[in-house]
């Protein structure tokens, strides 16, 4: 119990104790989309559709011991639980507030930008294209299956007939946020708060049967089920869970049903992959996983409190501009083509992970600086003029 005691002390709140976790799950983000265009660095294969275990293909863990694939599945576990930890954070501010100011606080700031982010993806999905394609009919048509997929909200690509859409990236979250905040808040006003809890998991529960709707629009599957995590952060702000000391006791309880379960889940490959839809044991999983976050969120934030070097401040800074890094990376990796980098490697797969990976995160941080820059530009300009 040595290392529960270490990291088991109470904490006060403060500005940006969060942004350390966020920071470094941006970079995870990124880690895993890029993996996708090495084929050979998959590290799962497994869909609703089948009982594929996600570390049975790995390569080097396959082989590996027991011991190996049980460490393997003890980060994996870790990983895969930082979705909902995001998701729980966004509820631990949740304040409640009349239903149309938070649709149109949330419209401001969730949804706007999650149109901008549309329109720079369209852009410049056509100027790359046409650029390494030479071919304006082609473009147009690329560029057409983009903005469909980003306007109707779809995670995965979708096929129409004879017409695709694509998916609309990373910034899926964004549109799940929104209604998981959304429809949170109309349960504040409506509900009696000791009774949210119900709601909230029975509508978790429509949202992952809505996972199973070959058309799900809006990523609204994803938002139901959100409005639970949301729930789980409001719980947790309230009770003190993630600033507070606990007992011996707890933490065996929370070890046995919950950290346990979590890392068998995930060595038998039973994960949950929101993007996807993916929740191999429904509930089960959803819930454990989100169950894992706070837990997650509780260690990070002690971590938080004892490292100030230079790699932790700037991954803090990632993390307090997590919202506008999500948006970036959506632009460039849908509108560029990696997969032609890629190719470039195909026999030196891990190298090329690694340069692309490397190569990526600089792109970001430097788009990120400069959206900054003008978006501070732009809030000096408004501030004059209403001055003036």
């Amino acid at each position: 119990m040595k290392i529960f005691r270490n990291i088991n002390f109470p904490i006060t709140t403060s500005i940006g104790m969060f942004d350390l976790l966020k920071g470094i799950a941006m970079l995870l983000i990124v880690f895993g989309h890029n993996r996708s265009i090495f084929p050979t660095m998959k590290l799962d294969i497994i869909t609703r559709y089948t009982n594929e275990g996600a570390f049975r293909y790995i390569p080097y863990v396959y082989e590996a011991s027991i011991f190996g694939r049980l460490c393997f599945a003890v980060i994996g576990a870790v990983v895969v639980s930082l979705m909902p930890a995001l998701l729980i954070l966004s509820g631990y501010t949740v304040r409640k507030r009349s239903v149309s100011k938070c649709f149109s606080l949330e419209y401001k700031e969730l949804l706007k930008p999650y149109l901008w982010a549309t329109i720079a993806t369209v852009v410049f999905n056509f100027i790359f294209h046409f650029c390494f394609f030479r071919y304006i009919p082609g473009a147009l048509q690329e560029s057409a299956k983009v903005l469909g997929g980003m306007v109707l909200g779809f995670s995965q690509n979708v096929q129409l007939g004879k017409i695709t859409l694509f998916a609309n990236g990373p910034i899926w979250f964004v549109l799940a946020l929104f209604w998981a905040l959304v429809i949170f808040n109309i349960l504040l006003n409506m509900m009696d708060e000791e009774k949210i809890k119900y709601y909230a998991l029975g509508l978790s529960f429509i949202g992952w049967l809505l996972s199973y709707v070959k058309y799900t629009p809006f990523c609204l599957s994803q938002g139901l089920i959100g409005v639970l995590y949301v729930y789980m952060g409001y719980y947790t702000r309230k009770s003190g869970i993630l600033t507070s000391e606990h007992s011996d006791k707890l933490i065996v309880k929370y070890t046995l049903f919950v950290i346990i379960p979590n890392i068998i889940l995930t060595f038998f490959g039973m994960l949950t992959e929101m993007a996807d839809n993916v929740y191999s044991l429904g509930p089960v999983t959803y819930i454990e996983n989100g169950l894992l976050g706070i837990g997650v969120l509780y260690v990070f934030l002690r971590i938080n409190k004892t490292n100030n070097g230079k790699i932790t401040n700037a991954l803090r800074y990632l993390g307090r501009y997590s919202f506008y890094f999500m948006c970036i990376h959506t632009v460039e990796m849908i509108a560029f083509p990696w997969y032609l980098v890629a190719g470039k490697f195909v026999k030196y797969q891990l190298l090329g992970f690694v340069s692309v990976y490397i190569v990526r995160i600089i792109l970001i941080f430097l788009m990120l600086k400069v959206l900054i820059r003008i978006i501070e530009l732009y809030n000096r300009i408004k501030i004059r003029k209403t001055i003036g």
